[in-house]
């Protein structure tokens, strides 16, 4: 009886447990159906993402594109108002040339040019010679310095000589003093710091002599010292009216090369006038040369 209750609760129990097991199975099939949704969701928002940064990458370059646009168009609007600008220019300069053509001004100004050169030429010239009379001076001056110096050594030298004789003679006084006396026939003197001493007649005659000599050397240095002293002071104006004349030489030079500076500045200010003149000349006729063959 108990076995017979057993088999017909199994065969109750066995559509419940087909049941599950169909539902276990849809269950995971519906499992793998959501992991495709899910995947191909993915897939969708990435595909999605992507255009997004493909559709920023188009905008930035059509803003980038805008942007060169923009700058194209500055740039011709500029180039326009250059070829504006040039086209006034060359008007001016067909003007410059129709005058220049009327007025013959190249050939004034060759001549002007010819003239500057020679000016430029003559004022060298004289500049040289200038330089040469100032180097003249200078090598006298030189000359004169070194007579000058010459003629203080000498005097130095005769000074130094003076002061040794001077020194000599005042020597010879203090031993001699009787020797500055008018009178030379007394024969007493007292020194200081000595007892009285009679000089003979026979030792005065040697003490007058060397006196007579002394004196005669001493006025013969103080007549070399004053030609000595004479010569520097020639040479002292001399050396002034010198350098006076370099000083006139160099303001002459001064005023020289100031004009001269003057000159070539002229002379290049006509060059360029006339190269100038020259360049749209030569423009000109290849315009027209350009012209005739179109």
């Amino acid at each position: 009886m108990a076995k017979l209750q057993n088999a017909e609760q199994a065969q109750a129990e066995h559509p419940k447990l087909d049941d599950l097991i169909s539902l276990k199975t849809e269950n995971e099939n519906l499992r793998e159906l959501l992991k495709d949704k899910n995947e191909c969701i993915d897939d969708l928002v990435q595909q999605k993402n992507d255009q997004e940064w493909s559709l920023g990458e188009h905008r930035q370059w059509l803003q980038d594109c805008k942007d060169r646009v923009s700058w194209l168009d500055g740039i011709v609007v500029a180039k326009n108002a250059e070829i504006d600008e040039l086209r006034c220019e060359n008007d001016c300069l067909k003007s410059d040339l129709a005058k220049i053509s009327q007025n013959g001004d190249i050939s004034k100004l060759n001549a002007t040019i010819e003239n500057l050169r020679y000016e430029v030429s003559n004022k060298n010239d004289e500049i040289n010679e200038i330089i040469k009379q100032r180097d003249e001076m200078v090598w006298k001056l030189g000359e004169h310095c070194q007579w000058l110096e010459d003629a203080n050594t000498r005097a130095n030298d005769l000074a130094k000589k003076l002061a040794e004789k001077e020194q000599i003679l005042n020597s010879l006084f203090e031993k001699h003093p009787e020797i500055t006396k008018e009178k030379y026939d007394k024969a007493d003197i007292t020194l200081v710091g000595s007892e009285p001493v009679e000089i003979d007649k026979d030792k005065q005659e040697p003490i007058e002599s060397d006196k007579n000599k002394l004196f005669e050397k001493i006025f013969e240095l103080e007549t070399r010292l004053l030609d000595a002293e004479k010569e520097m002071a020639a040479a002292a104006s001399q050396t002034y009216a010198d350098s006076q004349l370099i000083i006139e030489h160099e303001a002459t030079m001064a005023k020289l090369r100031e004009a001269l500076e003057q000159k070539d500045a002229d002379l290049v200010r006509v060059n360029k006038e006339r190269n100038d003149a020259e360049w749209f000349l030569g423009e000109e006729r290849q315009h027209l040369k350009d012209a005739n063959q179109r």
